[in-house]
């Protein structure tokens, strides 16, 4: 046979992590040994042509695009493909060593099909991304006599996280342009390192994705007027030990039993504007960028109207705030 060669579409749905869990009433994770394992789809092809039969396949993670050592590996002497489209769940031979391995850093696949490596080797970034929210996911779900597990949220207006807290990836908070009327209406804390798979350098005019940027400047909070047109930073933290996160708008104050990651000032678009997210922006929030306007998503101080909302416990025009809340 020819040279055979591969397409990984890790970014378009080839990727997911299963979460094998005994989360039935009284269950322990320390009888259940909880695997994590990834569900992972590729590609054969041989001169251009789908690929049919059973290949032996060995799959390694990497910290690198190129060289280095693999951090882990496992193989499979069978691996059935038909109609060129193979599916493994890697994990299922060799366990996934999550706590050291999905740290939030990019990861690179590398498969190699009858001895053939076949090149370059993929990333996998959502990945770690995924392992983590799995155990925050598995730490709701588990009876409460279990210990905890961990939390993921996003501290809007700031590049680091809490202390005590761990970053899972900083990045600039991005949306739809301020008075177009299609795309999308949430905000998103976009990556510092973006990575791509199919892609069109030509203007297709489908969804668009801007950069954010505060409007401070007579809009209530004087105090904050420096970051005018400056573009907004996120991050997305893990909060160990947590069972669940929660922003609570109107208040800096979290109820008993919990604690506080952040407060803040609740922001979004105009109100004459697209409708976009309410979100909590940190209390001492970060701008980058030059100033210069671009415009783009935009994001504005929240004031109270009262009318349905009462006045009190309410003021009229006064500017909201909010805080980020998890219960250990």
């Amino acid at each position: 046979m020819s040279r055979i060669s591969t397409t990984l579409r890790a970014t378009s749905g080839c990727l997911a992590l299963v979460l094998a869990a005994c989360l039935g009433p009284g269950a322990r994770p320390a009888h259940c040994g909880v695997p994590m394992l990834i569900n992972y789809q590729g590609q054969l092809s041989n001169g251009g042509g789908p690929v049919n039969g059973t290949f032996a396949m060995d799959f390694a993670l990497y910290a690198a695009e190129s060289g280095g050592s693999p951090l882990w590996s496992e193989s499979y002497a069978s691996v059935a493909v038909t109609g060129g489209v193979f599916t493994v769940l890697l994990g299922g031979a060799t366990p996934l060593p999550v706590g050291s391995l999905f740290t939030g850093s990019v990861l690179w696949i590398e498969t190699t099909v009858d001895g053939n490596t076949m090149a370059p080797r993929r990333p996998i970034v959502s990945v770690a991304y995924a392992a983590r929210a799995a155990i925050a996911d598995s730490a709701v779900a588990v009876p409460s006599a279990v210990p905890p597990g961990a939390v993921v949220y996003t501290r809007w207006g700031r590049t680091t996280c809490p202390p005590g807290a761990s970053l899972v990836h900083q990045g600039r908070v991005g949306g739809s342009y301020f008075n177009q009327a299609g795309g999308g209406s949430n905000l998103l804390c976009l990556s510092s390192d973006p990575t791509w798979d199919l892609f069109s350098d030509s203007n297709q005019n489908g969804a668009l994705v801007y950069g954010a940027e505060y409007q401070m400047t007579g809009f209530g909070l004087s105090s904050l007027g420096s970051l005018q047109n400056l573009e907004v930073p996120c991050a997305v933290c893990l909060r160990e030990n947590a069972r669940v996160s929660l922003m609570i708008p109107g208040t800096q104050t979290c109820p008993a039993g919990w604690t506080a990651e952040y407060a803040g000032y609740l922001m979004s678009s105009h109100y004459t504007q697209i409708r976009s997210e309410l979100v909590c922006v940190d209390r001492a929030p970060e701008g980058v960028g030059s100033g210069v306007s671009s415009s783009g998503a935009l994001l504005y101080p929240t004031e109270a109207e009262c009318g349905s909302l009462p006045c009190g416990p309410y003021v009229q025009d006064r500017e909201l705030t909010c805080v980020v809340c998890v219960k250990p």
